[in-house]
């Protein structure tokens, strides 16, 4: 079948959106217009792809099939596009930098400025996004280079690692666990720890979490489960935070009267990374790239945290 990818991005934006008056706005069109090159596209694939209903919008099972293909393929068209015109540009222009919110890390600008310094001619453009759609993004050539902090990519990314970080827990003041400096494995036996569940990031939770039930610990997940949520249910229930990125500042902790704790004997399974995709890597972001390597190697070389 002869696609025009324009039509499957703008299948996947109203699947993004849930909405196809959002998708129209976010494309310039007419909702009527859009909806008829939905239409267009169904009839070339012979099925309907898309259920409307007033919850939302909804994929049929036949679209739930293709949707990845689609991503991919719409995926490539895009990376050939940003190829092209890298071609006809040149380095002129910036290098589209996708970075999740957990990776404002002190490593992560020291890194920017030294290329910056190295290369003044040079522009970045950053957009903070979140790790799953970093990858997509990544994959169909919106950004050239991603920084994230979490457990190494899949095989379709080639990752160059900054910082590591040990599994950590935060301990109220009143628990004996706070007068250690680390924490042995057999204290977690029975210990209730609060944490994120698996939904929210399967890998992450699989690497950093799971090895702390393994040993002993009784995991709990509030219902609150963003970071300071997580940081009030360990206020006011006295209970012990697993802390698998560093997601709140000393400070932060310091007024919660909570403190940071590594557990013993578990390697370091999440880093602050460097990340791209490995077909199709711009020209422009490889400036940065081959940057970056040169730079974290002469960090280890000098002795700095890795």
């Amino acid at each position: 079948m002869d696609f025009q990818l324009r039509f499957l991005s703008y299948f996947l934006t109203i699947v993004e959106e849930q909405s196809f008056s959002k998708a129209a706005a976010k494309f310039g069109i007419s909702q009527p217009s859009l909806s008829q090159r939905i239409q267009t596209l169904e009839t070339q694939l012979g099925f309907p792809l898309l259920i409307r209903s007033a919850r939302g919008v909804a994929l049929t099972p036949e679209a739930q099939r293709l949707l990845d293909p689609f991503r991919e393929l719409v995926g490539r068209g895009n990376r050939i596009t940003r190829l092209a015109r890298d071609v006809r540009e040149g380095e002129r222009r910036p290098i589209q930098l996708g970075v999740t919110m957990y990776s404002d890390r002190p490593e992560r600008a020291d890194l920017i400025n030294a290329f910056l310094e190295a290369h003044p001619g040079k522009h970045v453009q950053l957009e903070t996004i979140y790790t799953v759609e970093l990858h997509l993004a990544l994959l169909s050539a919106r950004y050239d280079l991603g920084f994230s902090v979490g457990p190494p990519p899949d095989e379709d990314f080639e990752y160059l690692v900054i910082r590591h970080f040990r599994v950590e827990l935060l301990i109220p003041a009143g628990s004996p666990l706070a007068d250690l400096d680390e924490i042995p494995q057999e204290a977690l036996v029975g210990l209730p720890i609060a944490c994120i569940r698996r939904q929210r990031f399967p890998l992450l939770f699989d690497v950093a979490l799971q090895p702390l039930e393994d040993a002993g610990a009784i995991l709990t997940y509030p219902s609150d489960q963003t970071p300071m949520g997580l940081l009030t249910h360990s206020r006011t229930t006295d209970t012990v935070v697993a802390m698998a990125i560093p997601f709140v500042s000393a400070d932060t902790l310091a007024a919660a009267g909570l403190s940071r704790r590594p557990v013993q004997g578990l390697d370091p399974p999440v880093a602050l990374m460097l990340i791209r995709p490995k077909q199709a890597a711009t020209h422009v972001g490889a400036l940065m790239w081959d940057f970056a390597e040169a730079w974290i190697a002469a960090r280890a070389a000098s002795g700095a945290a890795a």
